[in-house]
């Protein structure tokens, strides 16, 4: 290939790059992405606010413009799932569809997803977002009742008020020993 060749062809996949980069499905992925901490860059993005984000368009720009997007996906429809909406049932691709199920199960080793290796799109899973508001799956809490004597549920609540912590900390720590 010639040079003049090698530099027209260059300067198409610029120009056709730049024109998917100003793509709103691309633009309204990322600046999700963004504002939530998956993701950072130095464009300047509109603000999502409370807007819900098609997955079929984050697919989309994912494999077209960014691949980061790709990368991070599976963990932000695990972790912000409400925050989807899903016109392309996860199920109906087979990859996102068993990597979902691996990163939801918390397992060790799992598939690949567009290329990307499992143990990469697993630590998107467990960092912490910038707004904490929502947890990682391995620091959510499990709800569980029991039945305990009264004399129990006062000491708890003494120690709980000594240590000026709830009664659910005073038995965490109790169980695990630390107390």
């Amino acid at each position: 290939m010639k040079r003049n060749d090698l530099l027209q062809k260059i300067k198409r996949e610029a120009k056709k790059r730049e024109r998917l980069r100003k793509d709103p499905r691309y633009r309204r992925t990322l600046a999700f992405l963004v504002e939530k901490g998956f993701l950072k860059t130095n464009e300047t993005l509109p603000h999502i606010g409370n807007r819900r984000i098609h997955l079929s368009d984050a697919i989309w720009a994912g494999e077209n413009v960014e691949p980061r997007i790709l990368e991070v996906l599976p963990a932000a429809l695990i972790r912000l799932s409400n925050r989807f909406i899903f016109d392309v049932e996860p199920e109906s691709d087979p990859e996102l569809g068993k990597v979902l199920h691996c990163l939801a199960e918390e397992k060790a080793e799992g598939s690949t997803f567009r290329g990307i290796a499992y143990q990469r799109l697993k630590i998107w899973c467990n960092l912490p977002l910038r707004d904490h508001r929502t947890k990682p799956p391995k620091d959510k809490k499990i709800m569980r009742t029991f039945r305990l004597q009264k004399k129990v549920i006062e000491r708890l609540k003494q120690l709980a008020k000594q240590e000026q912590k709830n009664i659910t900390d005073i038995l965490e720590q109790l169980v695990l020993k630390t107390y």
